[in-house]
């Protein structure tokens, strides 16, 4: 004669226990069939709006670059209260990057010739070459030793307005260099060399090239 099988009694203790182990079997089955993240992996999201957008005309000829490799260190003291430095309100990171500062006319079009046929010459007045351009390669940043105070955190104004800084400081480091007199000789030699193969064509094999700054 076979015995019945005893049935476990269901106590409100072992009910609540089933019910949690239950909803931890459906969300663990929808965490990995669902695209969620994984662990170890960050899901990123980008997102942007035109604000405005417009398209012009340029003539811009850059015909010397400066390129500089530099590392940075912006350091903000803290707070100070009674002559002494309240902690964890100071801030400071160190940065390296790279970057160029580009010299040329920021309008080609003033390069025009003017013929002087009873002296065999032609000239051009031309204005000073300028800076164009002082860009950091965002992709060459490199950030270390960044504070992490709680009080006063770094911010992306801060990265921001030290990268204009130094943008600013390798301008007048390229200048004082001779940038822009290196990008003087280049314009002269290359209108020159242009000038020379449009007179051989045109038969004026005898004409002087002349290339005045103002």
């Amino acid at each position: 004669m076979s015995h019945p099988v005893p049935k476990i009694a269901r106590t409100p203790l072992l009910t609540k226990l089933l019910a949690i182990i239950g909803v931890l079997a459906i969300l663990a089955g929808i965490y990995w069939v669902s695209p969620l993240p994984k662990p170890g992996e960050s899901k990123v999201s980008h997102q942007s709006t035109t604000v405005s957008e417009s398209f012009e005309h340029i003539a811009e000829l850059a015909v010397e670059e400066y390129s500089f490799t530099n590392v940075g260190k912006s350091d903000e003291e803290g707070l100070r209260l009674l002559n002494v430095t309240v902690p964890l309100t100071g801030k400071s990171f160190l940065i390296t990057y790279d970057g160029v500062v580009k010299a040329g006319l920021p309008d080609a079009t003033t390069i025009e010739p003017k013929y002087d046929d009873a002296a065999r010459k032609v000239s051009f007045d031309i204005p000073k070459p300028e800076v164009l351009s002082a860009n950091i390669d965002q992709n060459s940043i490199q950030v270390y030793d960044q504070s992490m105070n709680p009080f006063n955190p770094n911010e992306v104004s801060d990265y921001a307005k030290f990268i204009a800084a130094e943008e600013a400081r390798a301008t007048d480091k390229a200048i004082a260099g001779g940038l822009l007199t290196r990008a003087e000789e280049q314009l002269t030699n290359l209108i020159e060399a242009q000038a020379k193969l449009y007179l051989e064509q045109s038969g004026k094999t005898d004409y002087q090239v002349e290339v005045r700054f103002h």
